[in-house]
């Protein structure tokens, strides 16, 4: 839970002359304050990140009067500690100082210098997560570490945590495929179990099985919040969450001193098209007739239906709703797609070869040999013929089209740029559905999440990446909701770069 401020924090930052204190304190691994000291900040940048892991780096220059816990024997004991950080605000009417949380901190000792005459502390800090990643721990070697199939993704994430690290704090959701909790029927594993062997040989770090573990399924992020906590949530477009700034308020608290919006559609990509598993049947047929909704396919040998099988077929038309298809002289049994329902009329074009995995009696619609999904972002659904067009382009029907006419890196705006992804870990994405998922989450990262404007603004140092704003833009003249992507905040000249993402209501997660 980060910071809630009150009415009384605004009106500190409103202060014309604000005078500002930095307090570091030393605390054990239940968080408990040992021992603290303050001091002014001569220099100092706090940087949150959303697209880092280390969410949360500082780098600052202090004149530390109380010098007790920086020289003599004791020094060291700070490099061996969670430190706490506050940045504080002289109430010019109280006198007194408030202190406003900037989050949990571990020395980089690489880094570190103190000048005893002058009693100047330089630092860097990074976040937790400089525990996992190798920057102050978290390197595993000669060992070997096996995660089998079928493991349950969320409890190989704690197991690898605690077992790997002294992170002890955590919030970790279930992982897996956002869309279905169906079984899957490719691997007949449940969509939130590691769906193949994953292996970590060498020298591996926590993180790098933090990683995988996170990336088997789009859509999910790692970091530790403002509380020092280990998070692992679904990706959110805040479609629930409420404001943090309107833009009345910040027009009329004058927190905005100068905009400017640098896109560059060297970054971008409005089609992300994934070639993932090729599928390997264990039976094949070219010989499909039909009547009515039932097709009938020759296996020259086969007398039974054998569960788990993949049968590739070439079927002779184009399939009607309800579709259901018999082997032999078998009986027939429903067409399906992985939610178990019966595939909509002319999901399968006449004369081409799809693998279907019969199941329970039921064919499972698994698409054809090669995985393939292709996502492009549209002002509008295109016409049948604009879609033929595409499907031919891009060589497969499985195309989605998200539609946001107000993003201005549509196709129907700047043309198509794509983005082909395949190899390495996309040759594992085993199922068109997946596929779809993947490309639908990369188009997210490669455009809504690259439109974005830059503020520089006077400090307001409760704000954390991922909250909501509303702002007028001051070069454009509309009013729009962001997501705060990135904060650069200058702690002496007390002001902030923020980097905001358009937020678009048309969706209501990332995944749907």
């Amino acid at each position: 839970m980060g910071y809630q401020p009150q009415q009384s924090d605004y009106t500190i930052l409103k202060q014309h002359t604000k005078e500002t204190y930095f307090r570091m304190e030393l605390t054990n691994l239940n968080y408990q304050t040992i021992d603290y000291f303050d001091s002014v900040i001569i220099s100092g940048t706090l940087t949150i990140s959303a697209d880092s892991d280390v969410r949360r780096t500082l780098d600052i220059n202090l004149f530390v009067k109380d010098d007790r816990l920086l020289v003599g024997e004791d020094s060291k004991i700070w490099f061996n500690r969670i430190v706490k950080c506050s940045m504080g605000y002289k109430n010019l009417r109280t006198n007194s100082i408030v202190y406003f949380p900037l989050g949990y901190f571990w020395f980089d000792e690489n880094s570190y210098t103190y000048d005893i005459s002058s009693k100047q502390l330089s630092v860097k800090c990074n976040d937790s997560y400089c525990l996992l990643n190798g920057t102050r721990n978290g390197q595993i070697t000669d060992m070997e570490i096996d995660i089998p199939a079928g493991s349950n993704i969320r409890g190989a994430m704690i197991s690898a945590l605690t077992q790997y690290s002294i992170i002890k704090k955590y919030n970790i959701c279930e992982l897996g495929n956002m869309v279905s909790s169906a079984i899957n029927i490719i691997t007949n594993q449940v969509y939130n179990v590691v769906p193949y062997d994953l292996k970590f040989t060498g020298t591996t770090h926590v993180s790098d099985i933090i990683t995988k573990l996170r990336d088997l399924y789009p859509g999910f992020e790692t970091f530790f919040d403002i509380d020092n906590t280990f998070i692992c949530q679904p990706l959110s477009t805040l479609q629930d969450i409420p404001l943090v700034l309107d833009a009345d308020f910040i027009e009329k608290n004058n927190f905005v001193i100068s905009e400017n919006r640098t896109n560059k559609l060297s970054s971008i990509y409005n089609i992300i098209d994934i070639l993932g598993m090729t599928i390997e049947p264990d039976y094949s047929s070219t010989v499909c007739t039909n009547s009515g909704s039932v097709y009938t396919v020759t296996f020259d040998g086969l007398t039974t239906y054998e569960n788990d099988k993949i049968y590739a077929v070439k079927v002779n038309v184009n399939n009607n709703a309800g579709q259901t298809m018999k082997i032999n002289n078998l009986t027939a049994y429903p067409i399906v797609d992985s939610e178990e329902n019966t595939i909509g009329a002319n999901k399968l074009d006449a004369n081409v070869m799809y693998c279907f995995k019969f199941v329970d009696n039921k064919f499972y619609y698994l698409g054809q040999f090669q995985v393939h999904a292709v996502a492009m972002l549209v002002d509008k659904i295109p016409d049948l013929a604009t879609q033929t067009y595409y499907q031919n382009r891009y060589n497969t029907k499985n195309i989605s089209y998200r539609v946001n006419p107000n993003s201005p890196f549509t196709v129907d705006k700047i043309g198509q740029i794509p983005d082909f992804k395949s190899d390495n870990d996309y040759s594992k994405i085993y199922s068109d559905d997946l596929a779809s998922q993947r490309a639908l989450y990369e188009l997210w990262l490669e455009t809504n999440w690259l439109d974005t404007i830059s503020l520089n603004i006077r400090n307001i140092p409760w704000l954390d990446v991922n909250q909501k704003i509303e702002y007028r833009s001051k070069i454009y003249k509309d009013t729009k909701q962001y997501i705060i992507k990135n904060l650069q905040m200058d702690l002496v000249a007390d002001t902030c770069q923020a980097e905001i993402a358009t937020w678009y209501p048309l969706y209501p997660k990332i995944l749907n």
